[in-house]
């Protein structure tokens, strides 16, 4: 998808200098950034004065639920009220709650490709598996490597799961085509040999529907494909105070920290 692509190489541009770096450098930069855009952007998609109008008249009715709190009449009926202001509240911010979580998607997408896991470092092994559709087509699946990455365990094949894996050990840093021959037909799919932080794509399976193709940065297998799924083994990236995935709570947090710094800079409603 072409919003995809754009952002990917907009990324590209503004995270190559801290490529070298802690994933949470660049990623600390990306969601400072997104927050103020974010906030910027809700700026231009709402009315800022019925939205203080409104956010003023909720403040009276919390000064008045303090004055009337022994009248229970009064009290339910200021209640009623903050309920109302607070739906007016949300009705005229909901067009841009929708234009917003737009591009909030995509970002997403592509930080997922980047910060869930760490490339394979030159040098070291890792495993490849491919799914087959059923398991007679199993035998007749083999892996052809590049230059540049070695064989270090042949084909391993488990009929009960229908998938066959190779160990590989990779060479020196760079982006190399894994060749999978089912027959006469041949599939590829991608490994990312690297010391940074790079773009990946674990897993390609069969294009079965429009949320697939999102999360496929491209890459997928035909829908006839007797081949289900390729997966490279790729290690995790550490989560953040315990939780996984990691990058998605910290962007998250960090987003939120500086648009609402931002916001109350510019005394947004």
């Amino acid at each position: 998808m072409k919003m995809i692509k754009i952002i990917s190489e907009f990324f590209d541009v503004v995270l190559s200098p801290f490529s070298g770096m802690s994933p949470y450098a660049g990623l600390t930069a990306v969601s400072v950034v997104t927050g103020v855009v974010m906030v910027f952007l809700y700026r231009w998609t709402t009315d800022q004065e019925k939205l203080k109008q409104v956010r003023d008249r909720i403040k009276i009715h919390f000064l008045e639920i303090r004055l009337f709190k022994e009248d229970m009449a009064e009290m339910f009926k200021i209640q009623r009220e903050i309920i109302k202001e607070n739906l007016n509240y949300l009705r005229y911010t909901f067009k841009s709650a929708v234009l917003l979580i737009i591009p909030i998607i995509f970002i997403v997408i592509d930080l997922n490709a980047r910060y869930t896991y760490y490339p394979i470092r030159p040098g070291m092994s890792f495993v490849v598996s491919a799914i087959a559709g059923d398991p007679g087509s199993l035998e007749r699946i083999e892996l052809a490597l590049p230059e540049g990455l070695a064989m270090d365990v042949q084909a391993m094949r488990i009929p009960e799961e229908r998938r066959v894996s190779w160990q590989v050990r990779a060479g020196s840093s760079g982006t190399y085509n894994l060749t999978f021959h089912q027959g006469e037909k041949q599939y590829i799919h991608r490994v990312v040999i690297s010391n940074q932080i790079q773009r990946i794509q674990p897993e390609i399976t069969q294009q079965k529907d429009w949320t697939s193709y999102l999360t496929s940065m491209g890459g997928s297998l035909p829908s006839d494909s007797p081949i289900e799924a390729i997966r490279i083994e790729y290690s995790e990236q550490e989560g953040f105070l315990g939780l996984q995935p990691g990058w998605l709570y910290y962007f998250f947090l960090i987003s939120m920290i500086a648009g609402l710094a931002v916001k109350k800079i510019m005394n947004l409603a």
